[in-house]
């Protein structure tokens, strides 16, 4: 028997290491629980990749857009973090960072990584919404109207800006200048009794830019338009 124990040995870690998935079929199915709202399995699978390959990218920024979207936000922050620098398209990785930072209430490195964003790509409307938005949060509307004014004119039929715009506007004190009509105040006074813009949250890699409804393949994931 002790002849034939070795290779016993031998034989039964290979059955153990074909039965292991690889990083690469862990992911596809960490995605498709992802996609179907199953973020605990989702978060699982995702950790079990990073054990097997801790440097991969797409499964660290996942990982955090789940992480984030269940309110643990110092945990996705860490991981966007640690993304960034070995991230070939560093706008969706900071873009989350961003707002895992704005959910967490954190509006000063919300807006520091806003305007990174911003200047990469200053006709992004938005990265210019979200910027503003953290601007105002953080007491400055004068900031926040630089870069609303401009937007404005192709935004009156959008609630959530219009909200963001009259506020703005009632904040910097120039609801009186007319700038702002009879209209959009009382459409901004009655929003804030009953709602809050609505700012999205973390996007996982493979659905950037698009909605998260878009499904291209997760290992090809595709880059943000430049």
């Amino acid at each position: 028997m002790r002849v034939f124990l070795p290779l016993l040995i031998v034989l039964l870690t290979s059955l153990a290491s074909a039965q292991q998935p690889s990083p690469e079929e862990l992911l596809k199915l960490a995605v498709h629980e992802q996609q179907s709202g199953n973020l605990t399995a989702a978060i699982r699978h995702y950790r079990q990749i990073l054990k097997l390959r801790p440097g991969m990218v797409e499964a660290k920024v996942n990982l955090g857009a789940a992480l984030s979207d269940t309110g643990q936000y110092d945990q996705a922050i860490a991981l966007f973090s640690d993304a960034l620098p070995s991230a070939t398209d560093k706008k969706p990785v900071r873009m989350n960072l961003a707002l895992a930072y704005y959910r967490k209430g954190d509006f000063a490195n919300a807006r520091a990584q806003l305007a990174e964003v911003h200047q990469l790509e200053p006709g992004d409307p938005k990265a210019s919404r979200l910027l503003a938005n953290a601007d105002l949060q953080a007491g400055n509307p004068q900031e926040a109207l630089a870069l609303l004014d401009p937007l404005a004119v192709n935004n009156e039929g959008d609630m959530d800006f219009q909200y963001l715009y009259g506020t703005s506007l009632i904040a910097a004190g120039r609801a009186a200048e007319g700038a702002i009509s009879s209209k959009l105040l009382a459409m901004t006074w009655n929003l804030r009794c009953v709602s809050t813009p609505n700012f999205p949250g973390s996007t996982p890699w493979w659905v950037w830019p698009g909605t998260r409804r878009a499904t291209p393949s997760p290992l090809n994931p595709p880059s943000a338009k430049r």
